[in-house]
């Protein structure tokens, strides 16, 4: 009877230990068994220190393009511009301190996250066209 118990243990280990022993690590002679060995630790990943500002802009403002008429001129460094939808624009950058109030202006920038102390959606100007 020992030997009929014996033989049904062994069996019943070695089913074990191939149903499992893999994913276990490893099975002995005495029965199943996890592996000793620990498992790898994840890394992760370093920043490495920035050599320098970057040498062009990274911010992905969108760029927009306003039609509309002067509606206040060098209000805080601002021209500001309504356009056919009533839209209120404020302009900056090089060629907006010469426009004056009515002008019919058509303008391609960069818009800003902040207005500051200006009245409408910012946009800092890189080309200007006076309309007729």
């Amino acid at each position: 009877m020992d030997l009929v118990r014996h033989v049904r243990r062994g069996a019943a280990a070695l089913t074990l230990c191939a149903v499992i022993g893999i994913a276990a690590g490893g099975c002995q002679e005495q029965g199943v068994t996890m592996s000793e060995q620990e498992s790898p630790k994840p890394t992760l990943p370093t920043r490495t220190k920035p050599s320098g500002p970057p040498s062009t802009p990274t911010d992905t403002f969108k760029k927009v393009r306003v039609v509309g008429t002067v509606v206040a001129a060098g209000t805080g460094g601002c021209v500001d511009v309504e356009d056919a939808n009533g839209v209120l624009w404020s302009l900056t950058g090089p060629g907006t301190e010469d426009l004056t109030e009515g002008e019919q202006v058509s303008a391609t920038g960069q818009a800003l996250p902040e207005s500051g102390e200006c009245a409408g959606a910012a946009v800092r100007v890189q080309k200007l066209t006076r309309q007729d």
